[in-house]
């Protein structure tokens, strides 16, 4: 998490984890290469990789040098090389999928694209396409459709109205329709 707030402290913050980071890494490194090789199990007698040791604790061990001011930097590599991780997985059957997929493998029939013309309506009314024409525009302005002068608003277009609701009973609550059964 960047705690600084403005971008030149944020570049700063950038800049100084990149070279913490790589660091740490340096020093595994030469834990790695001063580190005994393991006695027993599947990598005895086989060199101490880098991924080999826990970088987590590496960060902790170098963090508590710093503060301590007193640790020298073999003591801190072979505290380092002691915590070994295990980077296998043991496992006494080949990996494979759980459940196979049901869908049969593609075959080069299975591939070909299909295309379709689209329709794509517009307010319930199917656009026109490439094939018709659009229609004609009249570039003759009338008085209702004429521009209004700069500065006066626009004149209010006539508003469709509702029809008025009816007073027969001619709507939802009317006695026509049955009222729901209440359980």
């Amino acid at each position: 998490m960047l705690r600084s707030g403005s971008p030149a402290l944020i570049a700063q913050e950038i800049a100084a984890w990149a070279a913490s980071t790589e660091m740490t890494r340096g020093v595994t490194r030469d834990a790695a290469l001063a580190a005994a090789p393991a006695k027993k199990g599947r990598c005895a007698g086989q060199p101490v990789r880098c991924r080999d040791l826990s970088l987590t604790r590496a960060r902790r061990l170098i963090l508590a040098a710093i503060r301590s001011g007193r640790a020298s930097y073999k003591a801190l590599t072979s505290q380092i090389a002691k915590h070994r991780t295990v980077t296998g997985r043991d496992r006494h059957r080949p990996r494979k999928s759980k459940s196979p997929s049901t869908f049969p493998h593609a075959g080069p029939k299975d591939t070909v694209t299909r295309t379709a013309p689209a329709v794509i309506t517009l307010a319930n009314k199917p656009a026109r396409t490439a094939e018709t024409p659009p229609p004609p525009r009249n570039h003759s302005r009338t008085p209702q459709t004429a521009r209004p002068a700069r500065g006066n608003p626009p004149a209010a277009a006539p508003s469709r109205q509702l029809p008025p609701c009816p007073a027969n009973g001619d709507h939802a609550t009317s006695p026509k329709r049955k009222p729901p059964i209440k359980a």
